[in-house]
């Protein structure tokens, strides 16, 4: 009868689309988090993509942003954007790093609260070498970087004269425990283009005055 095909279709539209929903599912991109050495992981896959574009985007004016010379010992600018943490963006980062920060909170056993996430875009020669961080703010660094470039952009640390790095890849990065203790940063200057997303955690509800 009518009644029963109509009833059959429906339920084949039913299932097509669930099949097309679990599939989807299945191809969607995990955070993949790796250890490098102790208190140091790279993370791949992180943001979805339209994400990632959008925060892409933002970097189409980056020359109107503040110009921070300190943090490269030849003055060679690094431009800077610090997000509001009640922005689209600064909720969508949150949301995107769900397992990362699940997998911070495990490692840590404590709450983590969220610092400003920056926007920075580094100027060929850029090198902001090894260093470590002194505000009580900065507990767990994350670290996205959001374009392709040279692989040996990337962040590195150094242990009893050994090197160990994370590439300089798109939609990867790293989690860095303890950046008050562990010396980090660049090994390499930049050659073309290196665009990145830096958010900080810390471990007290309320921030320090010391940046």
């Amino acid at each position: 009868s009518r009644i029963a095909f109509a009833c059959l279709h429906w339920i084949l539209c039913w299932i097509r689309a669930l099949v097309y929903c679990l599939w989807t599912y299945i191809l969607k991109m995990k955070p993949v988090i790796t250890e490098i050495c102790k208190d140091f992981y790279q993370i791949d896959n992180v943001f979805e993509l339209e994400f990632l574009s959008d925060l892409v985007q933002k970097f189409d004016h980056y020359k109107r942003w503040d110009q921070l010379t300190g943090t490269d010992e030849n003055g060679v600018i690094r431009y800077q954007h610090g997000l509001n943490l009640n922005d689209r963006e600064s909720r969508g980062i949150l949301e995107g790093l769900i397992p990362v920060t699940g997998f911070i909170i495990e490692q840590t056993q404590s709450r983590i609260w969220q610092n400003t996430p920056q926007l920075w875009a580094d100027t060929p020669g850029y090198l902001n070498a090894l260093h470590k961080d002194f505000s009580p703010n900065l507990s767990i660094n994350v670290q996205v970087y959001l374009s392709d470039g040279n692989s040996n952009q990337g962040t590195w640390t150094q242990i009893d004269d050994e090197w160990y790095g994370i590439n300089y890849c798109k939609n990867s990065g790293y989690i860095l425990f303890n950046p008050t203790n562990m010396v980090h940063g660049m090994r390499y200057p930049v050659t073309d283009r290196r665009m990145s997303l830096y958010q900080s955690f810390r471990t007290t509800s309320t921030a320090s005055d010391i940046w």
